[in-house]
């Protein structure tokens, strides 16, 4: 019964690492379709938002105190 089960594991686990090497291959020959920061696909415009609070908001003090760094609707400020 062990031997059969260490089979099936080490069979499940040959499947997985051929799946993710295929994936891998996959997303490698997809270059052209790998996200550009400074070429984003679609139309953009821009948007005037007037924020006076927010929610799930992270904040850093710098080591000197006199600068605070923080992120708001996805934006680091």
């Amino acid at each position: 019964m062990n031997k059969l089960f260490s089979i099936i594991i080490l069979a499940v686990m040959a499947f997985s690492v051929q799946a993710a090497d295929k994936s891998i291959k996959e997303a490698d020959s997809k270059d052209s379709d790998k996200w550009d920061v400074n070429h984003p696909p679609g139309e953009a415009y821009f948007a005037d938002i007037d924020v006076t609070q927010g929610t799930w908001m992270n904040v850093d003090v710098s080591p000197d105190g006199k600068t605070i760094l923080f992120d708001l609707l996805g934006d680091l400020y």
